[in-house]
Formats: structure tokens, sequence, C-alpha cells
């Protein structure tokens, strides 16, 4: 959701990202603010400080937006963060933000089994748009990471925002 309450969706199937706004009669209408088809948006997608944050399987792009203008985006996304590993079975990419603007961005495991990963876990970026894009394996690795794939689907459903962090419950 953006600061002006509409809802924002990212289509893995149309690689496009689209809001949702509430008419008076309860509908909803749905607007398409980015189509990125060469990009393959897949995953995530997030508002803060005036852009909005997708992720595709490799990268984290973001682009320029007003909240509640509803106006389709004409520029290429910055990468934000780079090199994300692909090639999982489990295709996890979600991506939050905590309260002071640190972007955390989660990678599912290579496979069921996967002792020696560098997947199975979420990093955490403070970002800095001086150094973008920033590899995802400079990123801090959060306290929920495992050797496999469980924990970090426990984690994921279990981020609490507790003011400016965010923990797991």
């Amino acid at each position: 959701m953006d600061t002006s309450g509409d809802i924002l969706v990212l289509s893995n199937r149309e690689s496009s990202i689209f809001i949702l706004t509430e008419t008076e009669k309860g509908e909803y209408t749905k607007t398409v603010i980015v189509e990125a088809t060469t990009l393959a948006l897949t995953h995530s997608v997030s508002y803060r400080d005036g852009f909005i944050y997708a992720s595709s399987e490799s990268a984290v792009y973001r682009w320029p937006y007003v909240a509640g203008s509803h106006s389709k985006i004409p520029s290429q996304p910055e990468v934000v963060i780079d090199g994300i590993p692909d090639g999982s079975i489990r295709d996890i990419r979600a991506i939050i933000f905590d309260g002071i603007g640190r972007l955390y961005v989660a990678i599912g495991a290579k496979d069921n089994v996967d002792p020696n990963s560098e997947r199975a876990r979420i990093r955490r970026f403070q970002l800095d748009p001086a150094i973008f894009p920033i590899h995802f394996n400079s990123g801090e690795v959060s306290p929920c990471r495992s050797e496999g794939h469980k924990l970090l689907k426990v984690c994921l459903c279990r981020f609490l925002r507790t003011g400016s962090e965010i923990r797991l419950a």
C-alpha cells in the first residue's frame, strides 16, 4: 500500500504493477502503473519514500512514484539489489521495509535439501543510492537463516513491525 491508501499489486503473469482503488460503490478499479515485461517481475512489491520497489528472480528495482497519482510510470527502473541467485525451487523474493528504511530481501532454498546454502535466508540492506546496485551477497544476513527452507517460511510469516525494527514473532 502506498501512503495515499492505494493497494499496490504485482502481476507475475503480466510482469506489471497496478493499483487497486476502491470506488464509492465498494468496487475496485485496476490501473496499471508499471509495465515491465523485459524485467520478468514475479515476486513482491512495496512502497517507500516516493519509490515503488519490486523484485524479480535476480534483482530488486525501484521507480519514482507520487502516491495517489494513478499515473503510469514512464521511466526505466533503477536497479537497487542485483546478484540474487536464481534457479530456486522455492521462488521467494519477498521484500519488506522496516521503520527506518532498511530493506529486507528473502530468498528461497535451491532445493528441498540445501546443506551449503547462500539461499534460504533473509538479507538486510541499508539503502544508499550512491552505491546502487548493491550486490545481494553484501547484505547483512538476518538472524532468520537456516540450512533449509522451512525456517525461512516461518520467518516470512512472522515479521512484526515494532517501532523502527522488524523482528520475528
